[in-house]
């Protein structure tokens, strides 16, 4: 994969649009972080351009291309969101298929399920 942030762009691509939703959750989780929420949307215009490569520089992703979405870029910008997920929600599985909104959901009924079982034992 190597896709270059475009003025006006016109292809929209799922990666980046995965893209845009993990740097959105990174900036929501470091401080250190300073780029603006991205519309995700699957277009690499400059203002997601400009966040990928402030995360590339922030995390001295080499060698530099910066604002260019790679297969390197790509896999530190994932790997960097599940540690997040991980420090706020605990530990998940990096399983590519899914996305951290499913696993939001899945972690979300499993507790669910843990809550209802205990409010059931207090009842009896």
């Amino acid at each position: 994969m190597y896709i270059v942030p475009q003025k006006n762009p016109t292809t929209k691509y799922e990666e980046v649009r995965q893209v845009q939703i993990w740097l959105n959750s990174i900036r929501s989780c470091d401080s250190r972080s300073n780029w603006s929420v991205l519309k995700t949307d699957g277009y690499l215009g400059e203002l997601t351009g400009n966040a990928i490569e402030r995360f590339q520089r922030l995390y001295k992703i080499r060698p530099p291309q910066y604002g260019v979405l790679g297969d390197l870029t790509y896999k530190c910008i994932r790997e960097r969101e599940i540690e997040c997920y991980s420090r706020i929600y605990g530990s998940i599985s990096a399983t590519p298929n899914y996305s951290i909104g499913h696993q939001i959901k899945t972690n979300f009924r499993i507790k669910t399920i843990e809550l209802n079982s205990a409010i059931k034992q207090n009842i009896n």
